[in-house]
This record gives structure tokens, sequence and C-alpha cells, in this order.
């Protein structure tokens, strides 16, 4: 409450950007596959729960859900290699895709680790 006061006197507003616009854009653009799409959305959902979405852009936020997603799919030593069928899971290397962004992957690779925490 007290909080509250204070900002509204300093005519403070905070206005934070989601990441979900940037990631219907590259699903669309067939940029990422929809297994790691449905992944990405629910990562980009849990960002809310620190303070991620006010120290990168809603872009770095987006990229960094797809780069969490994709290695939370990737199978382990004990997995079968083989994607399910149908899946495509295996054709489709995140590492390589990001490569071709202009977008500095440090950023990305520390917004995946907000989505581990």
């Amino acid at each position: 409450m007290r909080v509250q006061v204070i900002t509204q006197e300093l005519d403070f507003m905070l206005v934070v950007y989601h990441p979900y616009h940037p990631l219907v854009q590259m699903r669309e653009s067939g940029g990422v596959p929809a297994h790691v799409f449905q992944r990405a959305w629910a990562a980009a959902n849990d960002l809310y729960r620190c303070d991620a979405c006010i120290m990168y852009a809603p872009h770095v936020l987006a990229l960094g859900c797809v780069l969490y997603a994709w290695a939370a799919l990737q199978p382990t030593a004990t997995e079968s290699v083989e994607a399910p069928s149908g899946a495509g899971q295996g054709e489709w290397d995140c590492v390589q895709w990001l490569e071709g962004m202009n977008v500095d992957t440090e950023q990305v690779r520390l917004c995946a680790q907000y989505c581990t925490q």
C-alpha cells in the first residue's frame, strides 16, 4: 500500500512489454516448430514470476524462451534419440537458427536461464 502511494506521488508508471507477440511472429514465419512453440509459450508465462520482463527486450525474451524450450525437448542420454513420429523434433536446430539472428546470444542464453528458475 505504501509503495503504491509513493509511486502515485512520483507519477511513476511501469510498462512491461510481453514476449508473446514476437513468439507468435516466429511461429507464423515458420521459424519455430509447433512443439517448441508450445513449450516456449509456457516458459513465457512463467517469466512474469521474475524480473526478466523488465531487464530484457521482448524479442530477446521470446528467443530465450525458444532456446529453453528447444533444450528442454532434447532427449537425454537415457532416452531414445528417435523423435516421435510426426513431431519432427530432430529436424530443427535452434542453435543454428539463432546464429542467423541479429541478437546478442549471451542475452538470449541468460533469458533461457531465467526460464529454468
